[in-house]
């Protein structure tokens, strides 16, 4: 038996965006193929991830040619649920207690989409896609992140959704180079190189280049202009306003910034957060 309760706040915005789909396409039946239009349609950043590199709007076109067989219900208004549906559920539940999820999450739903309908897994096939592809995608995504909550999918990969990667950045040589600085940024070094107290503080007025020293440390790293210690380290800076933006209930903006520290804690020191 479904607990919906259970579900994700994402993951039950699908369930009742694939119930509406089916009621106003006057479908009979709701079926996984409701489910994973709507994992699409959804554009959430977890989905859109587990596409990457893939044709999506193919995908899309793909999922509306296969919707358009569903038989109509006559026009009585009633509508059911598929028993491939009720074997996704069922799915979704097992995998999320698997990986010790408290939550079903979005990734659960997609995954379980695709297993319970060959038609969908034709669809992935058909853009170069599979089940294991798609799943070693999400758990790059996921790491060891658990679902605990209600809002735990819309936080998964809070590094790469919170923070800006300076390092890669410099990598990418989308940096300007950083002239003026040598003492600020050996100071900078200096204390980072230490055992305790390792800690740098930037002080100054906003415009006097306290990114920029930042910006000229993470050139340094990726020049392997540093101490052995900082060899391989990744900078990134924190956007508050990202943590911010759209935060809609109380609580919701130290959830986000917890899930950063989380993810920071698991990679041992290799990250300096400004």
């Amino acid at each position: 038996m479904m607990n919906f309760e259970k579900y994700t706040n994402s993951s039950k915005k699908i369930i009742n965006a694939a119930q509406n789909l089916a009621l106003g396409k006057k479908h009979q039946k709701i079926t996984p193929m409701h489910i994973f239009s709507e994992l699409l349609n959804s554009n959430h950043d977890l989905i859109v991830k587990a596409f990457e590199g893939s044709d999506f709007n193919q995908i899309k076109n793909l999922v509306q040619n296969n919707l358009s067989k569903e038989l109509p219900n006559g026009g009585n208004g009633q509508i059911f649920a598929d028993p491939k549906l009720i074997q996704l559920f069922e799915n979704a539940e097992k995998l999320a207690s698997e990986q010790q999820d408290n939550y079903v999450s979005i990734d659960s739903l997609l995954i379980s989409s695709i297993q319970s309908d060959n038609n969908i897994e034709s669809i992935i096939k058909k853009v170069g896609l599979n089940l294991n592809k798609i799943k070693s995608k999400i758990s790059e995504i996921r790491k060891s992140s658990k679902s605990d909550n209600e809002s735990s999918d819309d936080n998964f990969n809070a590094l790469e959704k919170y923070t800006i990667n300076v390092t890669q950045k410099a990598q990418n040589r989308e940096l300007d180079p950083v002239i003026g600085r040598d003492e600020e940024i050996r100071r900078t070094i200096q204390v980072l190189s230490r055992r305790t107290k390792n800690n740098p503080i930037l002080i100054g007025d906003p415009g006097v280049g306290k990114t920029a020293l930042i910006e000229g440390l993470a050139q340094r790293i990726v020049n392997k202009d540093v101490p052995r210690s900082l060899e391989n380290k990744v900078i990134r800076i924190l956007d508050l306003g990202l943590l911010l933006a759209g935060a809609k209930y109380r609580g919701e903006f130290e959830e986000r910034l917890q899930n950063v520290l989380k993810e920071i804690h698991k990679e041992n020191g290799n990250y300096f957060i400004y």
